[in-house]
């Protein structure tokens, strides 16, 4: 993958102007994936691509049976930062995580979790390695996967990709889908979904921007182990 992130100065960045657009994101996504779990929720979390531990306080907030949580990345300073948020929030489950420091392309499994979550990391790959990433996620995966991508043309077509590779190795779609059959999306539409967040005047000055609040775009595809319930369609 790219280095994005190169200095202190740029995850700060990070953190301070896509944290809260990626945690709402994801919010949204685990609150449409939540219901369709129901009685087998998620007591262990792997979190790949996981940045300083956004997905998973996405994922402490929606799931209070989450009790063991896995994080793989590769930036060491990325790491140090989601230990010293856990801390400074005396979140004990978090403070106690086990960091992974490793690249996403890896060969060596992932640990098994019930739950895999894998956000606004696979477009950071390129294109021969994501199926890879894909393939092994599915495998750590006990009950669900998620994965979730910006909602662009390039993210949705990131995630009908996956989609079609998941049904390939028999997972079974939870969300968004109703069905499990071709895709009905034509070529120049793409799926998303948006999610709006307040922005603070720190977000704003280093965005440029004078809404007080922003809409976050992203895609993203669910699959489970076991058939569940299929979502009416939209």
């Amino acid at each position: 993958g790219k280095n994005y992130i190169v200095s202190d100065a740029h995850r700060l960045a990070y953190a301070t102007t896509r944290m809260p657009a990626t945690y709402a994101a994801v919010r949204s996504v685990l609150g449409q994936v939540s219901p369709i779990l129901s009685d087998a929720q998620p007591a262990s979390l792997l979190d790949l691509g996981a940045g300083p531990g956004t997905a998973s306080w996405a994922a402490l907030d929606t799931f209070s049976s989450l009790t063991a949580f896995t994080l793989v990345e590769q930036d060491p300073g990325l790491i140090q930062m989601g230990q010293t948020l856990a801390q400074t929030a005396n979140l004990e489950t978090l403070s106690s995580a086990d960091w992974q420091c490793r690249d996403l392309k890896t060969r060596d499994p992932f640990p098994e979790s019930d739950l895999v979550i894998c956000s606004y990391a696979v477009g950071e790959l390129d294109t021969g390695s994501f199926p890879n990433l894909v393939k092994e996620a599915w495998k750590a995966a006990k009950r669900a996967l998620v994965i979730v991508e910006p909602g662009t043309g390039p993210g949705f077509t990131r995630i009908r990709a996956i989609r079609d590779q998941l049904i390939g190795l028999d997972a079974h779609i939870a969300a968004p889908c109703p069905h499990a059959a071709d895709c009905p999306m034509s070529d120049d539409d793409w799926c998303h979904f948006a999610q709006r967040l307040d922005r603070s005047s720190l977000h704003r000055q280093l965005k440029s921007g004078s809404m007080g609040h922003e809409d976050e775009k992203f895609s993203y595809i669910a699959v489970t182990r076991e058939p569940v319930a299929k979502l009416p369609s939209r």
